[in-house]
């Protein structure tokens, strides 16, 4: 895929030693090289400012060439600032969780879980239609909001990746917690509640039709073998 650059080199060793047992690598994401056009028009702007200040400037040659410099150090720190937040910045999906990565001087990381994501939207302007970029958007119960990640190579892409790896968590998480449900008799409390998000995960086709069938035959603690025995007469 081509959103899958040279960043998952770099980080492909380092995430080995901090994923889980069970958990995999899917993907490593850098961002499209766009996020750069702003401060790229920034250093231009400097460059031309600094051309106009030394040829017309009314002021002696060395206050133009003092002027001109500060205006180009200007420039070219701020463009290399964002080059190299744009450099260290990733967004890395695994089989149980989305992390971003982003910082120079210090790290900052974020992990949204896979089975807490509610929503992944994709947003693309006519610009990032031709350059195939966008921004995605990801709801999250464990999110104050949303998390926004800017300028991401072939959006639809990654957010199908990004459903495909969700899809498959989420029916773990839905059926465990009847695992461990009371085994004497049907449970009252809460039960409704537990249908209702069933039903909503089959909805947004984040389960099968057989898995919320069997996640509903476990929180109403019915044997499959008596459904067929019902069904056989």
């Amino acid at each position: 895929m081509s959103a899958e650059v040279d960043g998952s080199r770099r980080y492909r060793a380092l995430l080995k030693q901090t994923l889980q047992e069970d958990e995999d690598l899917v993907q490593v994401v850098r961002l499209k090289w766009v996020k750069l056009l702003r401060p790229g028009l920034v250093l231009l702007g400097a460059f031309l400012m600094a051309l106009v200040i030394a040829a017309y400037l009314p002021l002696s040659l060395g206050y133009r060439t003092v002027l001109s410099l500060a205006v180009l150090v200007l420039g070219s720190g701020f463009f290399a600032y964002n080059w190299l937040f744009w450099k260290d910045e990733f967004m890395i999906i695994t089989s149980k969780r989305v992390v971003l990565e982003k910082g120079v001087f210090t790290r900052s990381t974020k992990e949204i879980p896979l089975n807490k994501i509610n929503n992944v939207s994709c947003q693309q302007s006519p610009f990032g239609r031709i350059f195939h970029y966008g921004n995605i958007e990801i709801a999250s119960a464990n999110l104050s909001g949303s998390e926004k990640i800017i300028c991401v190579p072939e959006p639809l892409a990654v957010r199908s990746t990004i459903a495909t790896a969700s899809t498959k968590e989420t029916p773990k998480a839905a059926v465990v917690p009847t695992v461990q449900a009371d085994s004497s008799g049907p449970r009252t409390g809460g039960l409704v509640d537990d249908l209702e998000r069933l039903a909503l995960l089959l909805k947004e086709g984040m389960l099968t039709e057989r898995e919320f069938q069997v996640a509903k035959d476990r929180l109403l603690h019915i044997d499959p073998s008596d459904q067929g025995s019902i069904s056989a007469n």
